[in-house]
């Protein structure tokens, strides 16, 4: 089942973790966060996706990842550990960055999207989907960003 609109209000904030294997990922998360937005901001973006992307799982977008569900309840805790237990406040990248790469090292074959726009002054933003869905963020706020050609750059093949 694809939550639609309605049925993502509250896990757009994400949702508490129930299990211990749960509250091990909000530990992992808050972790990577720093680690990840501290790596982006020292060594650049390029860098830091390569180092991540060698580092999890070359998950094919063909390849059959676990059920949407499992994702989106993995996706939903993490979103909350960022957005709700806030160590230190992250911008959607490293947010996204953090994402992709917990979920890609759980075996889910997500993508990283970078989107850009140019209305009155230049603008980007960085989600995550998986299976077309967007995780972290709404389908609409995303739709109005162009997505950047980053494949190859996941797949820790040279790009850009």
């Amino acid at each position: 089942m694809v939550p639609t609109r309605d049925d993502r209000a509250f896990d757009i904030r994400g949702v508490p973790p129930q299990t211990w294997g749960e509250r091990w990922l909000v530990l992992q998360t808050l972790f990577w966060l720093s680690a990840i937005d501290w790596a982006a901001r020292r060594f650049g973006f390029r860098r830091t996706v390569r180092a991540l992307a060698r580092h999890s799982h070359d998950a094919d977008e063909d390849a059959q990842g676990p059920p949407l569900d499992q994702v989106w309840r993995w996706a939903s805790v993490m979103i909350f550990a960022n957005r709700r237990v806030k160590l230190h406040p992250v911008a959607c990248l490293a947010e996204s960055m953090t994402l992709w790469f917990l979920l890609r090292r759980r075996g889910a074959p997500v993508r990283l999207q970078v989107g850009v726009r140019t209305l009155t002054r230049f603008e980007s933003h960085a989600w995550v989907t998986y299976l077309g869905v967007t995780l972290n963020d709404f389908e609409d706020a995303v739709a109005v960003y162009t997505p950047l050609d980053l494949d190859s750059l996941q797949s820790g093949r040279e790009a850009l």
